[in-house]
């Protein structure tokens, strides 16, 4: 075989590797989490390999790397293949609006015109701290969302809740690193129980503390309790990483694949472009969502989330 062959064939390996490990539920190992997370960037790169070997007439390095960025990005481009509808499209909805306020940081004046501007029932804000409380309040949030579920800590540790409805039964996750409240408000005939998701972020030697409390997440969104559980937040995972997948298994989906949308980042952006997608609202499958998107908040290196959801109950 020929050098250029060969080098060819580096190429193709060290491209296709990362994308196709990513498929499987392993993600055990020194960075293999964080590679994964970088799955975008990597398709992004390995489509411009495959302009590049079409150009010099590669067509057997064309031809595999076209067939793995196929595979690479179709569980990202079919991401609202979410399972069949449950919701009553015409049911009552939930307006949920959810920031990482960056320890604080996020502008709270544009997240209560973020509030507004979506019609919110609920604010989840994680890295809450005192200061972005009072903030808040300054800014008007008591006026539309009256009641709130309410841990704030001097670091990434907070995280809050604001409903337009009375809250009720409010509590957090017990033993998880980031403070995690929830409380259950009246959506129609259902009782929906919304937590403030933040677990602990995979920074090299975390890795096994988030897998659990990414797996004590799915537990408590799946307790049989009568009431619909919803989660929302910045989840520091996606629909690259295979515990994030093992998290929603069949029963748990986005509100962005609920509403039959694809993928989207939103970490992070103090670059050209964000690449991973940290934040979600995570609902039931069969749950009914009218909208879903992203929002800039100055302050803060994440996207705002909103959605719309429709509860099955």
């Amino acid at each position: 075989m020929r050098r250029s062959s060969w080098v060819w064939l580096a190429v193709v390996v060290v491209l296709s590797l990362p994308v196709l490990w990513g498929l499987t539920p392993w993600d055990r190992g020194p960075g293999v989490v964080q590679a994964l997370a970088l799955r975008v960037p990597t398709l992004l790169v390995l489509a411009a390999v495959v302009v590049v070997s079409l150009v010099v007439r590669r067509w057997w390095a064309a031809g595999i790397l076209v067939v793995v960025l196929g595979v690479g990005a179709s569980p990202l481009a079919t991401a609202g293949a979410a399972g069949a509808l449950a919701a009553d499209p015409d049911g009552p909805t939930l307006g949920i609006v959810s920031v990482n306020a960056r320890y604080g940081l996020a502008d709270a004046e544009q997240i209560v015109a973020l509030v507004r501007e979506r019609e919110a029932d609920v604010l989840v804000v994680v890295e809450l701290t005192p200061e972005l409380v009072e903030r808040l309040g300054d800014a008007g949030l008591p006026d539309v969302l009256p009641h709130r579920e309410v841990l704030p800590a001097r670091g990434p540790e907070g995280s809050g809740l604001w409903s337009a409805t009375p809250l009720r039964d409010g509590g957090e996750i017990p033993g998880s690193t980031m403070r995690m409240p929830f409380a259950t408000l009246d959506v129609g005939r259902c009782a929906v129980r919304v937590l403030a998701a933040h677990p602990m972020a995979p920074v090299p030697g975390s890795e096994g503390t988030w897998r659990a409390e990414l797996a004590a997440l799915g537990t408590f969104l799946r307790s049989d309790d009568g009431v619909v559980d919803v989660a929302a937040g910045d989840l520091n995972a996606g629909l690259t990483l295979p515990a994030f997948r093992a998290m929603l298994g069949d029963d748990l989906t986005t509100a962005r694949s609920a509403a039959g949308l694809a993928w989207a980042p939103t970490w992070p952006t103090d670059v050209p472009r964000p690449w991973v997608d940290l934040d979600h609202v995570v609902v039931p499958v069969g749950t009914g969502a009218t909208a879903a998107g992203t929002h800039a908040i100055d302050g803060t290196d994440h996207l705002a989330v909103s959605a719309r959801i429709v509860p099955v109950c």
